[in-house]
């Protein structure tokens, strides 16, 4: 994926710059591999890193869409997406409720933002958020 992939419709880029392939795949195999670290099967994280990633994308087409500058936070289209796609798409399969999936997308958002702060300051991200 190129950041350079502009929508004839609106002329904006379809997903911010910081979306790459390398960075999709490898979050796919980060979670594969994951999965089978935690006792899981490599599909099973495969599949879950894969509706993560659809739910970032989702989230930056629509921070594109509504201009917000590349990089910038929006405070749950961040977060919510990224944890609420993959969660609904294991739902059956794990037997989560609707409460436990909130629950779960809830502590995917303090953590998230307690983490990138803590990773800001040990300079690891560029940005605290």
């Amino acid at each position: 994926m190129d950041a350079g992939w502009i929508l004839p419709l609106d002329g904006r880029p379809l997903f911010g710059k910081s979306k790459t392939w390398r960075g999709i795949l490898s979050s796919l195999l980060g979670t594969g591999l994951g999965a089978l670290v935690l006792g899981g099967s490599f599909e099973v994280g495969f599949f879950i890193g894969l509706w993560a990633m659809m739910g970032d994308l989702f989230s930056s087409y629509i921070k594109r869409r509504l201009a917000f500058p590349p990089s910038s936070m929006a405070l749950g289209l961040d977060q919510i997406p990224e944890s609420i796609f993959p969660l609904w798409a294991i739902r059956s399969e794990w037997g989560l409720t609707l409460g436990s999936i909130l629950g779960l997308v809830f502590a995917f958002v303090v953590l998230e933002l307690c983490l990138s702060r803590w990773l800001h300051k040990l300079h690891i991200r560029d940005q605290p958020y």
